[in-house]
């Protein structure tokens, strides 16, 4: 079977009774694997108050799920983080509890069906990316203070490439102040690694500080929610065998639980990593570097003008996940204001676009930063139609290339014989 991924949007459930399917619209097939991403956001286009960023994955075997939260309208930040044994959840913004969550129930026909454990407290969007025809393993790493030794990971086969989340989180079902996450990616045929950091301290007086990073060094980072300075590392490479090797790198100090999503393909597909710049102009813009025409891309988006340094000043509040096919595009963003002078200022936004990321300057309805629809997936890469761009100049971005199997040599046999 050859690889096929689709990608769709659901509103959370607001009560805990019954299952809830998470579909795609774009597909009958039956998935293997799913990954999520969620914020506080409840319409499309629209902001609400408090930061998110969550990632949930699934194999249908084991499913793990992490929220990192900071809380708006506080004379303190009011920031938190949990780490759950669930394909979706969430933490309440400020008062350390779980603020929802939805556990693996079956793969379904375009998507996949979970159980309504505990309520949300709004009807949040969540996009999710779902895939078939390929090899899929839910995996989970404790990472030590042991800086540079290995903890190692193995899927059971040969895997392309590995999808990493962590929130600085120690232990399964809890959680525990300041917002700091982390989502990214390890592509193993090219030993390339990416991913976005998030933090913000708890209690810290407003004005806040939150921090930011976007690495093309590590598969996941830790950092200091204050700074954005580098705590430690997730390096990922591979192992003997089927196994990969999780390194934490630089002096952590700290043990920190990492979900990582295997995946392996069986038709020839394959994955690249693609470091762009957000355009400084509006109108259609071709991101070019994929190697060959894309089935998806996830992209990681931010407003840093650099990649692996700490951004802890407006440039620092603001990141976005998008889950992005032809048939379909979902983006969430979030937002915590640096140096609000006055109480905090967060907020989150989903979009059925493929970006869209707001300006950090205090005002929920201000012009964003920048935004695009996807257009076309292309020869070596993609088109994007930029309605709005970043006036501070160029950003730094990451994308993750799914790309098919190349086509097989057409041979036209002819039999031998005289020529007539």
């Amino acid at each position: 079977m050859a690889l096929e991924i689709f990608v769709g949007q659901t509103a959370m459930p607001t009560d805990a009774v019954g299952t809830t399917d998470l579909t795609s619209g774009d597909s009958a097939t039956t998935p293997v694997a799913a990954l999520h991403a969620k914020t506080k956001g409840v319409t499309n286009d629209s902001v609400a108050g408090d930061f998110e960023l969550c990632i949930g994955m699934s194999d249908g075997t084991l499913s793990r799920a992490m929220s990192t939260t900071a809380n708006t309208g506080q004379a303190t930040d009011d920031a938190t983080k949990g780490y759950y044994d669930a394909a979706i959840a969430g933490t309440a913004a400020g008062s350390q509890v779980q603020d929802g969550g939805v556990s693996h129930n079956s793969f379904i026909s375009g998507g996949q069906r979970v159980n309504d454990d505990v309520a949300f407290g709004a009807a949040h969007l969540c996009q999710h990316m779902f895939f078939a025809g390929c090899n899929v393993a839910t995996k989970e790493a404790v990472l030590n203070a042991s800086v540079d030794t290995a903890v190692n990971v193995d899927p059971g086969f040969a895997w392309d490439v590995a999808i990493v989340t962590q929130c600085r989180e120690t232990t399964l079902e809890d959680e525990d102040p300041d917002n700091n996450g982390s989502f990214g990616f390890m592509v193993k045929d090219d030993d390339e690694q990416a991913c976005i950091a998030v933090g913000t301290n708890n209690g810290d007086a407003s004005p806040g500080g939150p921090s930011l990073q976007i690495s093309t060094t590590y598969a996941g980072m830790v950092i200091n929610p204050g700074t954005g300075a580098l705590i430690f590392g997730i390096d990922v490479q591979e192992g003997s065998g089927t196994s990969c090797d999780v390194f934490p790198r630089i002096a952590g100090g700290e043990s920190v639980l990492v979900a990582i999503l295997f995946i392996g393909f069986t038709d020839g597909a394959s994955v690249k990593r693609v470091s762009w710049d957000s355009p400084t102009s509006g109108g259609n813009n071709g991101i070019t570097g994929a190697g060959g025409e894309p089935v998806a891309l996830i992209h990681l988006l931010s407003r840093a003008a650099a990649y692996d340094t700490a951004e802890a000043d407006a440039e620092a509040g603001a990141y976005g996940v998008s889950f992005i096919t032809d048939d379909s595009q979902f983006c969430i963003s979030g937002l915590n204001e640096f140096n609000t002078g006055g109480n905090s200022n967060t907020w989150s936004e989903p979009v059925a676009q493929s970006i869209k990321v707001r300006r950090d300057d205090g005002n929920q309805g201000a012009l964003n930063s920048y935004a695009a629809t996807h257009v076309s997936m292309d020869a070596n890469g993609w088109t994007e139609n930029w309605t709005a761009v970043e006036d501070g100049g160029a950003a730094k971005q990451v994308s993750l290339a799914f790309l098919p199997a190349t086509g097989e040599d057409i041979v036209i046999a002819v039999p031998l014989g005289p020529l007539r």
